[in-house]
């Protein structure tokens, strides 16, 4: 964590697709609540971590069709997320990666049926 800027943007913490909304033809980011003000890259990195975990939790359950559908959905979505974030904003892709098992970790503290397995392997796979 140490090796880590700090940073001292304003930074969403809960940013995902239900929580963008279309206004008179423009995106709007709604739910500020867990605003906080950070590193950007570990904003992403939560993101990532979240849309993943939708990802993995869709993937337990293969047999439902509407479950692989979410599944490829997700990570086709965070793939893209990611992809165009580092177009606009270039150079951050190694400290993303930093970030990723220490969000992974936190996330851990919300307890999510199913999802804690996964994050642990994402956090020690992170750590390796």
């Amino acid at each position: 964590m140490a090796q880590i800027p700090d940073g001292d943007r304003l930074c969403h913490g809960d940013f995902h697709p239900l929580n963008v909304m279309l206004h008179r033809g423009r995106a709007v980011v709604i739910d500020w609540v867990d605003v906080t003000c950070g590193n950007p890259l570990a904003d992403v990195a939560r993101t990532a971590v979240l849309l993943h975990g939708v990802a993995n939790g869709a993937s337990e359950n293969k047999t439902n069709r509407a479950a692989w559908i979410e599944m490829l959905a997700m990570r086709w979505y965070t793939r893209i997320y990611l992809q165009r974030y580092f177009a606009l904003q270039p150079g951050g892709e190694d400290e993303y990666r930093r970030w990723r098992p220490i969000v992974a970790a936190g996330r851990m503290s919300e307890d999510i049926p199913g999802l804690n397995d996964w994050l642990r392997q994402q956090v020690e796979h992170g750590l390796a």
